[in-house]
């Protein structure tokens, strides 16, 4: 599903990956692979948070340069506002771009010293239980969802931070093991539309 937040003017992407029960027989790690790595389908639980980063980010670029875009380069600004955000909406237990206060990517991009008033902004939100979690299944998810895909390609965007946490952001009682992403992307800003020919 898609949601309707702006930023910058850019749309943003919201997908909440199908739940792969553990419990029942269900794959932990993903059989998708990457040149990224071998683990790039293994839990952020069991990889890590920094590897778990390097394989999101890497798993990126590998996108963008299937599409003859300039790598992203990590930036820890927009690192902090995505781990920060991630770890808010298991905290708190909701999924949205909009946080409870209110708070919208821009603002929280912001609050974390990255300067998004002059700035391209965006982000990414994923989650996912069992395999679905693994960076690997997050980015293919990413790749299949129509505003997630147009912020992972978009030229612009020359930076990004990933926020990761391993839990679920939603009914955790009846949850399996899982993690939540949060990417926020920052980059030039866009050029400035000439304004229409009045009739």
């Amino acid at each position: 599903m898609l949601a309707p937040i702006l930023a910058v003017a850019l749309v943003l992407g919201v997908v909440a990956l199908r739940a792969t029960h553990s419990d029942a027989g269900f794959p932990l790690a993903s059989s998708k692979r990457s040149s990224c790595g071998a683990d790039a389908g293994r839990a952020p639980r069991e990889l890590g948070l920094e590897r778990a980063r390097q394989l999101t980010l890497c798993l990126h670029n590998e996108q963008r340069a299937s599409e003859g875009l300039p790598p992203l380069r990590r930036n820890s600004q927009l690192e902090l506002a995505a781990q920060r955000y991630a770890e808010q909406m298991v905290a708190e237990q909701f999924f949205e771009h909009e946080a409870p206060n209110g708070s919208d990517p821009q603002d929280r991009i912001l609050m974390a010293g990255y300067p998004s008033q002059a700035a391209s902004t965006g982000e990414n939100l994923a989650w996912g239980t069992g395999a679905e979690g693994t960076p690997v299944e997050i980015m293919d998810g990413w790749m299949h969802s129509p505003g997630h895909k147009a912020n992972v390609l978009r030229p612009n965007f020359a930076e990004a931070g990933v926020g990761i946490v391993s839990d679920v952001p939603k009914d955790r009682q009846r949850m399996p093991a899982g993690a939540t992403y949060a990417v926020s992307f920052g980059g030039a800003p866009l050029p400035a539309q000439p304004p229409s020919a009045l009739p």
